[in-house]
């Protein structure tokens, strides 16, 4: 969590926020330095017992301080400012407003298995939070909640710990006692996820990769994700059985049905239609007498992004729909050991902002969920983006864990198919929907923190898929196939579905055929960062020759663009290329001794020359680099990219035309996907610089992907 996310600056001249004389009393301390530290002044800091545990907004770190004295400290001529980590950092303001808001009210909402309330325990207003706590915390997860129930200020039976992190119920009366507590770090309401509810490969698989071979590939087969494991964390699949497997599905390809680990979950079908629906657009395989084929008329498959993938399916939802609120390790560890070997997973899941009525700051959860696919180098994750682009308020919808920096955010356009209002309908649509269009309900961005998000985005209106056999049977009356609510369908096995649900799973698919055919290339193993950049790489502007000023800032709406497999395997196609002067693009997935890349210490300086030669056609340049970055709100390990010519004119990533020339160092330093977009760029020698400005751990060396392409 960042600072700001309290509503409340560590530097400020209010009365409340005086200086600590000393730190007695608590062993968590706040410094602000004048520039970046660099690696001898944390040594220095260190040798004085401080440890920097993170990285938490401009120029300041959060540090465990094992002394009181904070003279010392406050006397080191590169530190700005020292003080105590103030219990008033502790609450989000989101939830401090509510707190305030709910004073002398009374609401009827109370923890669902109240059965009888213990004297002391106020149930008026009964806000569900998470309590986040520093590392090493002491006291511990468990010794605060033994405290706090034997205060009456929390119940045992509301309140579950995971790690370093509690989720519980608790009156607004008391929600300040938690001020107190030296060993938490933030408090924030709790978020439960909602669901955010084939023609489609073809707009995202325009290039054969499913025909002939990739001739500069030298593909042995078609690339359709063989080879790959997707996981898929939904409502269930089908009717629960992997020996009775849905007719879109081969047999052999459901590797497993799982629950989450410690959730107590036992249910595995679908009954929502939802996971089922999912699954089919990544890795969907099927046949329709009456809706398959290009036209949708019968005759023909319908197959999803990745129709040869292996995968296997969490449902992550108990009997009421609600969602499992556990750890990102419970969710993901078992489908990435070695027993499933899954190296992308789906969400197809998140806030409803609607009811929430503001965006969500990133908070302890998605910290917790960074944390693990930086831990976890080679896992993608692909979330919706969400499906609230509607809403006025809040203007930026895009929420949750869908904000999560080392994510792939999906946002939706529309789709091919004669649509209105969102909805299939063949008869009365007079036209086809226009793929260059971004669908209404698509959450705009950027996140609360200034983040780029969505990343790129893909078909979500109108989706064929695989319709579970179990739909409609948690619902009284049962309802039977089919399902007609986004348009209609002839075929009990398939229906339509709308959201940005349905574009997630396509670009996880996306990712499964995209790392088969870097296998092909000698990269069996890449990074979640080099199959995140290949993709918003490769992926083409919905908005390129319209009018900005039509469309205000595109990336809110976009991202990087409409995920395109076509032009991101044209990278693997031209990186083979040995001759600088005919190379045409190229990518790295660092380290990479054979190409001389290795990871940066802050400081350090990678170049990579392109020559533009006057002999192409046109010289357009993109650029793009993304890497994995520890959690927390900031942006914590910082590189930046440039691309500079040999005359001094230079542009850096994510700033558009803006010269580096009078701009030295003036890299992004908000979001770790990065990209340079120079049209009609000049002949000659451009160099692609990045640069790391800054590495929170001590001799940290930070790892990245990058891809760059000459194109028309």
């Amino acid at each position: 969590m960042a600072l700001r996310a309290t509503g409340i600056s560590p530097i400020s001249n209010d009365e409340h926020h005086n200086p600590a004389a000393n730190a007695t009393g608590t062993r968590y301390i706040i410094l602000k330095s004048k520039e970046l530290l660099t690696d001898a002044q944390k040594r220095g800091l260190r040798n004085e017992d401080v440890h920097i545990y993170t990285y938490v907004d401009d120029k300041t770190y959060l540090c465990l301080y094992e002394k009181d004295d904070l003279e010392e400290l406050r006397q080191m001529d590169f530190l700005d400012y020292v003080d105590v980590y103030h219990s008033l950092f502790k609450i989000q303001k989101n939830l401090r407003r509510r707190v305030q808001e709910s004073q002398g009210t009374r609401s009827t909402s109370v923890p669902s298995n109240a059965e009888a309330t213990p004297a002391g325990f106020v149930m008026e207003s009964a806000i569900e939070v998470v309590i986040g706590l520093h590392d090493k915390p002491i006291p511990t997860a468990e010794e605060i909640v033994q405290d706090l129930v034997s205060r009456n200020i929390i119940r045992k039976e509301d309140t579950r710990v995971y790690g370093t992190r509690i989720d519980t119920v608790i009156s607004p009366e008391d929600l300040l006692a938690l001020e107190s507590i030296d060993s938490i770090r933030s408090v924030d309401e709790n978020y439960h996820d909602e669901d955010e509810s084939n023609i489609a490969r073809t707009v995202l698989i325009n290039r054969p990769v499913a025909g002939n071979p990739i001739v500069h590939l030298n593909l042995p087969t078609s690339c359709e994700g063989a080879g790959q494991v997707i996981h898929i964390a939904d409502g269930g699949f089908d009717i629960g059985k992997k020996d009775d497997v849905h007719p879109a599905f081969q047999k052999g390809r459901l590797l497993d049905i799982l629950n989450p680990a410690n959730s107590g979950y036992n249910l595995l079908n679908d009954t929502s239609g939802h996971g089922t629906h999912v699954a089919g657009c990544a890795a969907g395989n099927g046949f329709s007498t009456s809706m398959g084929g290009v036209s949708g008329k019968g005759g023909g498959r319908i197959r999803g992004t990745a129709p040869a993938a292996k995968f296997v399916i969490t449902r992550n939802t108990d009997a009421n729909g609600s969602r499992y609120a556990g750890t990102a390790q419970d969710l993901l560890d078992v489908p990435y050991s070695p027993k499933y070997n899954a190296r992308i997973s789906n969400h197809s899941y998140g806030l409803n902002v609607e009811t929430l009525g503001y965006q969500k700051t990133y908070g302890m959860v998605e910290q917790e969920y960074d944390d693990y696919i930086f831990d976890k180098r080679d896992l993608l994750v692909c979330w919706s983006g969400g499906n609230y682009g509607t809403l006025t308020t809040p203007p930026s919808q895009v929420s949750g864990k869908s904000c999560c920096k080392n994510v792939l955010t999906v946002g939706a356009t529309l789709n091919s198919r004669k649509i209105n209002n969102d909805i299939y309908d063949p008869t009365h649509a007079s036209s086809e929907g226009d793929i260059w269009s971004i669908a209404d309900f698509s959450s705009r961005g950027p996140s609360t923190e200034g983040r780029l998000k969505p990343d790129v985005c893909a078909p979500g209106v109108a989706i064929l898929s695989a319709m579970s056999r179990d739909w409609g049977k948690n619902q009284t009356p049962v309802q039977n196939p089919p399902r007609t609510d986004d348009g209609p369908s002839t075929d009990p096995y398939f229906c339509m579905m709308t959201g940005t649900s349905m574009a997630a799973p396509l670009v996880s698919g996306c990712a499964a055929v995209l790392r088969e055919a870097l296998g092909y290339r000698g990269v069996p193993n890449p990074s979640a960062a080099l199959l995140k950049v290949l993709l918003i790489h490769g992926a083409v502007d919905v908005f390129r020759g319209v009018d900005q000023a039509t469309v205000g800032n595109p990336e809110r709406l976009q991202g990087f663009g409409r995920v395109n497999i076509g032009g991101s395997i044209n990278v693997l196609d031209a990186d083979s290329e040995q001759d600088l002067a005919k190379k045409t693009g190229g990518f790295v997935d660092v380290p990479d001794t054979t190409k001389s890349a290795l990871a940066l210490a802050q400081g350090e300086v990678q170049n990579i020359n392109v020559m533009v030669q006057k002999s192409l056609r046109t010289r357009n340049l993109k650029v793009t680099l993304t890497w994995m970055d520890h959690g927390g709100a900031s942006l914590i390990n910082q590189l930046g990219l440039a691309v500079t010519l040999e005359n001094g004119e230079g542009r850096y990533g994510n700033k558009g035309a803006i010269s580096i020339q009078g701009h030295p160092q003036s890299y992004d330093n908000k979001n770790n996907v990065q990209q340079v977009k120079w049209d009609s760029i000049p002949e000659g020698r451009a160099s692609i610089t990045v640069e790391c400005m800054h590495a929170v751990g001590v001799d940290e060396k930070v790892k990245y992907a990058l891809a760059w392409s000459l194109e028309e």
